[in-house]
């Protein structure tokens, strides 16, 4: 079998290392909350590196497939149907499957529960908690689609984007970023989940 010719495989291990670092963090939190007890002294807490480790590999391939599509509106659908298949399929499979628990529990109403499907705003409560950075991964994907139709206009948003999460992130602003009675809930929710540091894969 002759291997892929675009496989990077240092990749391919630094993606199987995030894996085993994320399976560690959620079992040292298992130990913590049904134990309380912290195997290996809590080491492997720092797991949560996994999840920083999948998202910068996750924008750094997007580049490497689609920079030559940049500026390119026919390559858009392309893009779009690839992308949809890398998400939505395994994930609507699994989702199905929780979905009569998580109403049975009365976890959330119907608009959260389309949030969970359709993964384009940040829910307040995951039918499958473990899928939460799908939607800032989709968010990404929207945002580099804006390349590919026009490389000017997607330029511009994606430098407006960047800035307003460093803008966003800037400890004068985090009081701002708070839910109060001066900002509709639902405004301040949707500001927080755009500019949100892990939008920025």
């Amino acid at each position: 079998i002759r291997p892929k010719q675009n496989t990077i495989y240092s990749i391919q291990v630094l993606r199987g290392v995030a894996a085993i670092l994320v399976v560690l963090f959620h079992a040292t939190q298992f130990f913590i909350e049904h134990y309380q007890f912290a195997p290996f002294r809590g080491l492997f807490l720092f797991g949560f590196s996994g999840v920083h480790i999948f998202f910068v590999l996750s924008g750094f391939i997007i580049c490497m497939i689609h920079l030559p599509d940049v500026g390119k509106p026919h390559k858009y659908w392309i893009y779009i149907k690839k992308r949809f298949v890398r998400i939505y399929p395994a994930y609507w499979i699994i989702l199905a499957a929780l979905l009569p628990w998580s109403m049975f529990r009365a976890d959330g109403s119907d608009q959260e529960i389309l949030k969970n499907i359709y993964l384009l705003n940040m829910p307040a409560h995951f039918i499958n908690s473990v899928c939460w950075t799908l939607t800032f991964e989709v968010f990404f994907y929207i945002i580099f689609s804006f390349l590919i139709l026009n490389r000017v206009l997607g330029s511009v948003i994606l430098f407006c984007w960047i800035f307003g999460i460093a803008l966003a992130h800037l400890p004068d602003m985090i009081p701002f970023l708070q839910i109060n009675d001066h900002l509709n809930k639902n405004i301040a929710f949707m500001f927080r989940y755009v500019f949100h540091k892990y939008t920025v894969l």
